[in-house]
């Protein structure tokens, strides 16, 4: 596939780029047993606009959530481990909807603590004015206790 410089395409691959750099240095780990968020997809289309900023808000929000959210046993003496993943729409308001479990860590103690810190970041700040969609559908990976050099797929 080629992508022209300045299509849409390209815009699109550029914010993800961007935003990617953004979420890799907002994800880091809350100790050294590499608990953090994970991949961030944006499922929907952004009609061209940069969500980087906003969901560079948006995901600290979520993740500072998610810790607080987190039982002790979770990280020690014998730290759990896996992966879940959440997918929900946050509203023009910012309102979140639609939270669903996509992707079980097998750990209803993970799975749970995934969906809270969603859940008790509703609402997120009202998504830009410029983008004329009804809603932005995300979808983000909770690892937990995994090796700094794993992938989040």
């Amino acid at each position: 596939m080629v992508i022209k410089a300045g299509s849409l395409a390209c815009r699109r691959l550029a914010s993800f780029i961007a935003f990617a750099v953004i979420l890799t240095a907002l994800a880091g780990a809350r100790t050294d047993l590499q608990t953090r968020i994970g991949t961030v997809e944006v499922l929907s289309d952004t009609q061209g606009v940069d969500f980087g900023p906003y969901l560079t808000q948006a995901i600290k929000t979520v993740r500072d959530n998610w810790f607080k959210a987190m039982p002790e046993k979770v990280q020690a003496p014998h730290p759990m481990k896996g992966k879940a993943a959440i997918r929900f729409a946050v509203q023009k308001s910012g309102r979140i909807r639609g939270i669903k479990l996509v992707e079980s860590s097998n750990s209803i103690i993970l799975d749970r603590t995934a969906w809270a810190g969603v859940q008790a970041s509703n609402p997120l700040p009202a998504l830009p004015v410029e983008f004329k969609g009804d809603y932005l559908s995300l979808r983000i990976r909770f690892d937990y206790n995994q090796p700094a050099d794993s992938s989040s797929k």
